[in-house]
């Protein structure tokens, strides 16, 4: 009847991204942009995965494992004369089929490492990253949301991967 406590924070805890670090073994962070380093120039192994919007193009173009990491091959394209300066890339798993009176749920994932400029596109250019993520499966129903965002503009891209896309993953082989 009268709780010692009466507010409840639902904020999200900056420890899971420390926590993300920890679950993976001796993956260390040199290691993990050595192999960011050679996946950036291997050829395009994906095919369909891709958002253009105004001029810019967003593409997935490879997928590999090494160990516990995933590392997703990104190519940037800008056919437009104004440069797009990126807000923030997000990956993060979503429910398939929203209907109505049902809640969503998104887990976000946060990245290991981004190799490549995250800040902007040049105008009549192109950028590739290399994003390395922890080793994740997607549930039935669900799907991997890759979403870019363009800083104070209406450009936002994204791309929706699915499980079976996923398990088309190639192993990283030096």
């Amino acid at each position: 009847e009268t709780p010692s406590v009466i507010n409840l924070s639902f904020l999200k805890d900056t420890v899971d991204a420390q926590a993300t670090l920890a679950i993976i073994p001796e993956e260390s962070e040199v290691r993990i942009q050595a192999i960011s380093e050679k996946i950036k120039s291997k050829k395009r192994t994906l095919r369909g995965v891709k958002d253009n919007k105004d001029g810019i193009r967003f593409r997935l173009n490879g997928l590999y494992i090494k160990g516990d990491v995933f590392y997703f091959q990104v190519e940037l394209q800008n056919r437009s004369h104004i440069a797009y300066d990126i807000d923030m890339l997000r990956f993060f798993i979503k429910d398939e089929k929203l209907h109505k009176r049902t809640v969503s749920q998104e887990v976000e994932l946060q990245p290991l490492y981004v190799l490549g400029d995250t800040s902007v596109v040049k105008e009549q250019s192109k950028s590739m990253l290399v994003v390395a993520l922890p080793k994740f499966t997607i549930p039935d129903k669900k799907y991997l949301h890759v979403q870019l965002m363009e800083k104070g503009g209406g450009r936002v891209l994204s791309v929706k991967v699915r499980n079976r896309t996923l398990l088309k993953i190639k192993p990283y082989e030096e």
